[in-house]
């Protein structure tokens, strides 16, 4: 009977010992590592991914500097990209025009480009936040002459260092 007791008393406080420990963890995480102030880029569609991403305000400008990962089964060749506030899809003659190339096996491609309003009008310099977009057009090498671009859609979010 007294082994059942000292058992029962134990695992109670365990399991309030673990209550305690969450309690007090979470807050602190939350604290230390609050949400929204890490940089991000998500892509909407499955087969690209962002790494190493962080933007900067250089000489009164706004860049956005990333590596572009392919993690699709065809290689593709990236044409132009465009990083814009807000989430309107750029007008065509602002659009940066690179010509990059990412094969299969999750080949990256770096990128740095200046981020803009939806109109191409420059971000002024400054440290705070931004709330965006960055459209990526792209074919897949195997792709017919003739046939338009794809677009990919990250949304970019985080401080501006």
């Amino acid at each position: 009977m007294e082994k059942d007791k000292l058992k029962l008393i134990t695992v109670t406080l365990l399991g309030l010992g673990a209550l305690l420990a969450m309690i007090l963890v979470i807050p602190i995480t939350i604290l230390i590592n609050p949400q929204g102030t890490a940089e991000a880029c998500v892509f909407e569609q499955a087969g690209f991914a962002c790494e190493e991403d962080y933007l900067v305000s250089k000489g009164g400008r706004v860049l956005f500097i990333a590596q572009i990962t392919n993690g699709q089964q065809e290689s593709v060749e990236i044409e132009d990209v465009s990083c814009v506030m807000g989430n309107s899809l750029p007008e065509y003659d602002n659009w940066q025009n690179i010509s990059l190339s990412a094969g299969t096996g999750f080949d990256t491609a770096d990128i740095g480009l200046e981020c803009t309003d939806a109109q191409g009008n420059p971000l002024g310099g400054g440290k705070g936040d931004f709330a965006g977009r960055m459209y990526v057009k792209y074919r897949y090498k195997g792709d017919p002459p003739g046939l338009p671009p794809k677009i990919a859609v990250a949304i970019v979010n985080g401080g501006i260092e």
